[in-house]
């Protein structure tokens, strides 16, 4: 198993386990979502380096074994539009203050220059190679 494999059976293995965990115990599920935002919200910038250390190696990890700028640009897009369908499932007053105001800019721009780094390359490959 090469690392892309592992880190997709992990990613999958997770995944399986909070869909069960979260079917079969709602009251556990909720006291776990609550303390991790609550660590989340006492403890953002490791949160946000942790995560972003994962995006970056998962990156490496796609490009090393082949997969196009325009292939990750693709995967991304789907992945963010089954979030956003998600988000459909929560109460609308969740989304009611969220604005730019409330930004922290400085963790945002981490990944703004990241995902234009990447379109750039995809477009690069789309545009000017033959």
């Amino acid at each position: 198993m090469d690392s892309l494999q592992l880190i997709v059976t992990v990613f999958v293995a997770l995944g399986v386990f909070k869909i069960l965990y979260m079917l079969l115990n709602k009251e556990g599920m909720n006291k776990f979502i609550k303390s991790y935002y609550r660590s989340m919200y006492n403890k953002p910038w490791l949160y946000h380096n942790i995560y972003m250390a994962l995006a970056i190696g998962i990156l490496y990890c796609l490009r090393k074994y082949g997969m196009s700028y325009v292939e990750i640009v693709g995967a991304v897009a789907f992945v963010g539009f089954m979030i956003n369908a998600a988000f459909t499932s929560y109460p609308r007053e969740m989304f009611e203050n969220l604005t730019l105001d409330k930004l922290n800019w400085k963790r945002i721009s981490v990944y703004m220059i990241i995902f234009l780094y990447i379109i750039a390359k995809a477009l690069q490959e789309i545009f000017l190679t033959n």
